[in-house]
């Protein structure tokens, strides 16, 4: 179970999280932090090590998520352990910025549910689309 509640999360901290099954492997990667734009602090992750349903990607499996919004309320009920801390973070900047112009326009959010919830809702969405 998830016991980070009274972490300190920090931009370059990787954490292992509560995976949907087969996922196991996967790691959140906290790549960004906001804490003045919104009411509250959101959070840029990155997650490693999927295996989303993508038949219009090479392989038909997408493994990462390259950029999403949470709150800490999403990291709170997800994330298990830290197993790293990274000196060198992902690039997110293509869809930090897209999410950032939208959110200056009023047009975006965060997630506030359970990162394996966000995980199949990408797949979800990715699938309505094909």
């Amino acid at each position: 179970m998830p016991p980070a509640q009274a972490a300190e999360y920090e931009e370059g901290q990787v954490w292992s999280y509560a995976t949907r099954p087969g996922e196991e492997g996967s790691t959140l990667h906290i790549v960004r932090i906001d804490r003045e734009i919104a009411e509250a602090t959101i959070f840029h992750i990155h997650l490693t090590g999927l295996r989303i349903r993508n038949t219009q990607t090479k392989g038909m499996v997408m493994s990462e998520i390259q950029h999403s919004p949470v709150g800490r309320e999403t990291l709170d009920a997800s994330v298990i352990e830290l197993v790293a801390t990274e000196s060198s973070l992902p690039d997110i900047s293509e869809g930090y910025g897209q999410w950032r112009a939208a959110f200056d326009e009023g047009r975006a959010g965060w997630f506030t549910v359970p990162v394996r919830e966000i995980v199949q809702f990408v797949e979800d969405v990715v699938n309505q689309q094909q």
